[in-house]
């Protein structure tokens, strides 16, 4: 008798050591509101907007990112992990058939009107060896328009990049 209530006291243990592991998806991740697909976040420094990518179909959201780079913009595409609470970006180049291989990527902090990501790894060296933390700031796509302009509006919506309309 002992035996078996030592077996399932120690079943009981592992089963809530493992349900406790597993993260929550944070609740202001973007992509888990209502309306979040009406809003780009901004980060101004160095310049990159960050927006929702509905054609992936994954769960939770996966996301676009523009990054600025003296006078070259680069997209990557990206999502977050639940597993280990991070957000990792690829090049874009993948949804069109190329290999996959992981960009950069680090760990955020998620509010309701902003979001910082932590740079933990820069595979391509695109952050010249520093590891930035960027925060990105919630506007609507109508300020974002007013604000940046239509030309850079335009390339989240554009053929061949990702359309959130």
């Amino acid at each position: 008798m002992k035996k078996k209530l030592s077996v399932v006291a120690l079943l009981c243990i592992l089963f809530s050591l493992l349900c406790g592991c597993t993260k929550e998806v944070p609740k202001f991740l973007p992509g888990q509101r209502e309306g979040d697909k009406n809003f780009i976040w901004v980060c101004k420094e160095p310049f990159a907007y960050f927006f929702l990518n509905d054609s992936t179909e994954k769960k939770p959201a996966a996301f676009g990112i523009c990054l600025e780079k003296g006078n070259e913009r680069h997209f990557f595409y990206g999502d977050y992990t639940v597993r280990t609470g991070t957000m990792g970006f690829i090049r874009s180049g993948f949804f069109e058939g190329f290999e996959e291989y992981m960009v950069f990527g680090g760990n955020s902090e998620y509010y309701e009107s902003y979001f910082n990501l932590m740079i933990k790894h820069d595979d391509v060296n695109f952050f010249d060896g520093e590891f930035p933390t960027l925060r990105f700031e919630k506007m609507t796509k109508e300020e974002f328009r007013k604000v940046y302009g239509e030309e850079r509006f335009s390339l989240i919506t554009a053929e061949g990049e990702v359309d959130n309309q």
